[in-house]
């Protein structure tokens, strides 16, 4: 028996499950902190005196249309594959999201190749993305960052995170983290057999995803 094997496939599951956790715990903070807080204003205020009526339905207002930017953010969350097909669009709602996830700019390089995904692909670009800045953002210093892509045989993502000059690095105690990030990443990949390179420079952090792509059926 290969318990090499078996001990490295039992890791692999126990960094996704953590992973999988760890985003469950995200998204239950999510709905407490935010939708519920938000609705929970709108029943208060649904409630208030009649004699508040015009200022209240104008709180409600506000607090109906924060309920929805959050319950479609967690809707773009937990189903990916509802985007739009488009890798540009893609990758645009992605560097919105991050951006106001992570309080970060982000951008989209110019002139993303023309790529059509299907819901399966853009679900695990989705991912992949997310974990690629999850890990970016473990380092300190980072300004913003920046996304792009190629194509070619492969389809290659390329993250690109800039660093405030002389504040590269992992702060003490996340060096695991940062592992356990590109070990997710590269589980991610090895089942679309594809690639991951990483750099870590002064002012910046790389990180390219690559794998085989086939494109998705025109409807």
């Amino acid at each position: 028996m290969d318990h090499k094997g078996s001990d490295e496939d039992r890791s692999a599951e126990d960094r996704v499950l953590a992973a999988v956790d760890a985003e469950r715990c995200r998204l239950a903070r999510e709905l407490h902190d935010g939708l519920g807080q938000a609705l929970t204003g709108v029943l208060l205020l649904s409630s208030a005196e009649q004699d508040g009526v015009e200022r209240s339905a104008g709180h409600l207002s506000a607090l109906l249309a924060e309920a929805k930017e959050r319950t479609r953010g967690l809707s773009r969350t937990l189903d990916p594959s509802a985007q739009a097909s488009s890798l540009a669009r893609l990758l645009g709602d992605l560097a919105d999201q991050l951006s106001e996830r992570f309080q970060r700019p982000f951008a989209v390089a110019a002139s993303p190749p023309e790529v059509t995904l299907s819901g399966a692909q853009r679900q695990h670009l989705h991912h992949l993305i997310v974990d690629a800045v999850r890990y970016a953002m473990l380092h300190k210093g980072v300004t913003s960052i920046t996304l792009s892509a190629t194509q070619d045989a492969q389809l290659a993502v390329h993250m690109l995170a800039s660093i405030a000059e002389g504040r590269v690095g992992l702060p003490p105690g996340e060096e695991a983290q940062g592992q356990a990030c590109l070990a997710l990443l590269r589980d991610r990949l090895r089942s679309l057999h594809g690639e991951l390179d990483t750099a870590v420079e002064p002012t910046r952090v790389s990180v390219r995803l690559r794998w085989p792509h086939t494109p998705a059926a025109t409807p």
